[in-house]
Order: structure tokens, then C-alpha cells, then sequence
């Protein structure tokens, strides 16, 4: 388990509706199936659409990665970082299998933790 902060650049929030604006401006109209470009185009699974929007991103000035909510739950939250990065600040401990937020983690996601013998 652990914990990071990125350290150079921001991350774009390509949610939040100053991002949506400037891509539904640049994303090009053949990869929305939508008459309007919007949020539940980024979060469809056409990953045309977020391929290229991370590309847009990337190609800015002045943002070291992504930030997004996933489409699991607006709860969980995201980042793809572009490499090269690093971080201004980490920690991390052993993972148990007793741990009360893998657990938490596991159940979110319907998962089983079978560890190796």
C-alpha cells in the first residue's frame, strides 16, 4: 500500500467542463457518435475518443499527465502520468492480506485475493 505526490506539472482534469470545451473544439467530429461532443463520450468505451484526448492533452503546455474519474464510481479516482515523471513525495508499507482498505478494495471491485502458497 502507498502513497505519492506528483511532483513537476499539474494533471489536466478532463472532466471538468473548461477541459470538455477546449477538446470539443479539437477532438475531431468523427470520433464522437454524439450530435455534441460531451462527457459521456470521454467515458464510453471507444477509447478512440480518450486515446486522442490524451493526446491533446499531452501536446499542451505545462500538464504532466491526466486526472479522471473512473467509470466504476465517481469516488474512484484516476491518473495516467506521461513519462518521464517523478515524485516530489512517497511512502509505502508491506501489503497484508488483512488490511482493511485492500479488503475494501477487493469487495469495490469484486475481487478474490488467493495468495501464493
Amino acid at each position: 500500500m502507498g502513497r505519492a505526490r506528483f511532483a513537476k506539472k499539474p494533471c489536466a482534469d478532463i472532466y471538468c467542463s473548461e477541459w470538455l470545451s477546449y477538446l470539443r473544439r479539437l477532438l475531431p467530429p468523427a470520433l464522437s457518435t454524439a450530435i455534441e461532443f460531451d462527457l459521456s463520450d470521454l467515458m464510453s468505451r471507444n477509447r478512440r475518443v480518450s486515446q486522442k484526448a490524451s493526446t491533446l492533452v499531452h501536446a499542451a503546455e505545462g500538464f504532466g499527465g491526466i486526472f479522471y474519474q473512473s467509470r466504476h464510481g465517481s469516488d474512484l479516482h484516476n491518473w495516467a502520468l506521461f513519462a518521464p515523471f517523478e515524485f516530489a513525495d512517497s511512502a509505502s508499507s508491506e501489503l497484508r492480506s488483512d488490511d482493511s482498505d485492500f479488503r475494501s478494495a477487493l469487495k469495490l471491485l469484486d475481487l478474490q485475493f488467493d495468495p501464493l502458497s
